[in-house]
């Protein structure tokens, strides 16, 4: 019996080889980096904050100043003031470091995926379209918040759980959409190493194969639907753990599906 080629694309991208596994684990690693550069840099402002505090509350703070000798109030000016030029300056610093590291991951992942080796010199590049990529996603979300509203108020639901899991198919749907944006782009990127061209390629790629896209979308759709289920199964087994566990099994999770539709997106359209 003959399969429909959609299908069949969809079945042949759970054959997971080698390439599946190290995207997977650079992701993972990344994410492991990034959270830990902001969790690090967090840890750093709240010692940082106690060490001006002395370990006072906001109270007796406010009685040591008014009773506190001119010397005092002005060291206590002075430390807030580099407070705050350590928070301007850590947070430009933080945010710099972690776009070169999520940079220089896709750099690798799409190198890998392409058997193609980039050098150094377009790890610049990468910067720029990554950081690119981010204002286009931000701009994305904010239009989509806007069409997500009427669609998820369209249908009223009485069961509140129907509710819930209706919203967050929508929410996934207009996700997808993007990344399937993303991964286009960066392909393109690869081949072209210029941002805008990579981007008009992208809307052509789209164009060109927009029905198989389509379905990709939707069966990606199902597929976190499955995924989901899972992670719900193996989070009840955590219940009763701290949350950061059930929310770490969660995005592990939700990063197993984006290294699948991946790897999916670039078998529908060819490397």
């Amino acid at each position: 019996m003959k399969i429909n080629k959609h299908l069949k694309n969809y079945l042949d991208s759970f054959k997971l080889d080698n390439i599946y596994w190290k995207t997977l684990s650079i992701d993972l690693i990344t994410f492991a980096l990034i959270i830990g550069l902001f969790l690090s840099f967090g840890s750093l402002l709240t010692a940082k904050a106690y060490d001006i505090s002395g370990g006072l509350s906001v109270d007796q703070l406010k009685t040591a100043l008014l009773s506190g000798s001119q010397d005092y109030n002005k060291e206590f000016s002075d430390n807030v003031r580099n407070f705050f030029f350590l928070i301007v300056g850590g947070c430009l610093l933080v945010s710099l470091l972690a776009l070169a590291v999520y940079s220089f991951s896709r750099m690798v992942i799409w190198d890998t995926i392409t058997k193609k080796h980039t050098s150094l010199r377009s790890f610049l590049k990468w910067n720029l379209i990554s950081l690119v990529m981010g204002i286009i996603a931000v701009l994305y979300f904010l239009i989509t918040i806007v069409l997500k509203t009427p669609l998820v108020f369209l249908i009223p639901f009485e069961n509140q759980v129907l509710g819930l899991l209706y919203a967050g198919i929508i929410s996934a749907f207009f996700l997808f959409i993007f990344l399937v944006f993303k991964f286009l782009t960066y392909q393109a990127f690869t081949k072209h190493n210029t941002v805008w061209e990579s981007i008009g390629m992208t809307f052509q790629n789209w164009k060109k194969n927009w029905a198989s896209l389509g379905y990709a979308i939707l069966l990606m759709l199902l597929t976190m639907g499955g995924v989901n289920v899972i992670s719900y199964l193996v989070q009840r087994v955590f219940a009763y753990q701290p949350e950061w566990i059930l929310t770490a099994i969660g995005v592990f999770f939700l990063l197993i599906v984006i290294a699948w539709a991946r790897l999916y997106v670039v078998r529908i359209v060819g490397r």
